[in-house]
């Protein structure tokens, strides 16, 4: 109590002010902001037309959600992509690890929707163009660049997660189309801090495609320089003649039926500007 003696009025009031200020823009000021100026400058910059339903920020708990963002693609077909909800929160723990802690990602129900017309181009072709037009050429300045390249930036992420993704993609020029669903991801934690990068991160994908139930487990050390990186495949009976449009094989070759299953584990490393793979395990047909 004494000590709260010793502090003026006038500070304590002032702070409480800004505590005040700070809560209620996180609350309020926030949302309405980033609904006025987030869409039209999203879609400026990536020359296609980026919507959301609804952004909230929680001051005390320095977490933020976006829920029903969409990013419409270059015809009258579906959103090239959707998002129901993402999520994150920037933990406290950051003060100590002197680098940003990003915590509890969430990507709930993505869903992205590829098309391939028949002159060729897809539905984000326009994005690429885009950013091309936005980008002058200069060889000199990337050399320069590439010459003095800072280091990656320390930052952890922690418990990063996709849920019920869904990928579409539609090919007109081939006649064929390929799904994704079920998509799920976890990432429980990566670093960059230099004490960090030296510890293994591991990460699980999982999918179904075509029906075809697809697993990948992934350990990295992504920050040292051999990356050295473990990838297990495992696959269920994948239906090849699917994906015999994409070769081109004689007029008179067809299969009827024909699958595979593999059960694989590449091995990656770095050494000397070049990467090194190494493949073990199983390919059934």
């Amino acid at each position: 109590m004494a000590v709260w003696n010793r502090i003026p009025k006038k500070t304590i009031i002032f702070f409480l002010a800004v505590a005040l200020i700070y809560i209620l823009a996180g609350f309020f000021a926030v949302p309405v902001l980033s609904q006025k100026y987030l869409p039209p400058n999203l879609s400026k910059a990536l020359g296609t037309e980026v919507m959301f339903k609804k952004l909230s920020f929680n001051p005390l708990l320095l977490s933020i959600r976006m829920d029903g963002l969409e990013i419409k693609g270059n015809n009258d077909g579906p959103a090239l992509f959707e998002l129901e909800k993402l999520q994150a929160r920037l933990n406290p723990s950051s003060i100590v690890n002197l680098a940003p802690v990003i915590s509890d990602i969430t990507f709930q129900a993505p869903r992205v929707y590829l098309e391939r017309m028949k002159s060729g181009e897809f539905n984000f072709s326009h994005l690429t163009k885009n950013r091309q037009e936005k980008t002058l050429p200069n060889k000199a300045l990337e050399d320069a660049e590439s010459e003095d390249q800072p280091g990656v930036p320390a930052f952890v992420l922690e418990n990063v997660r996709i849920l019920q993704g869904q990928v579409a993609f539609k090919d007109v020029k081939t006649g064929t189309s390929h799904e994704m669903g079920d998509l799920s991801f976890e990432l429980p934690r990566i670093s960059a801090r230099p004490k960090d990068i030296e510890n293994e991160s591991g990460m699980d994908l999982g999918f179904f495609l075509n029906r075809t139930r697809i697993d990948i487990h992934v350990k990295t050390v992504p920050f040292t320089e051999n990356m050295a990186t473990r990838i297990l495949l495992k696959t269920g009976d994948i239906s090849l003649p699917h994906y015999l449009p994409y070769l081109q094989l004689p007029a008179d070759v067809a299969f009827k039926s024909l699958k595979a299953r593999t059960d694989i584990e590449a091995l990656i490393r770095k050494e000397a500007d070049a990467f090194f793979v190494e493949l073990q395990g199983s390919l059934t047909l």
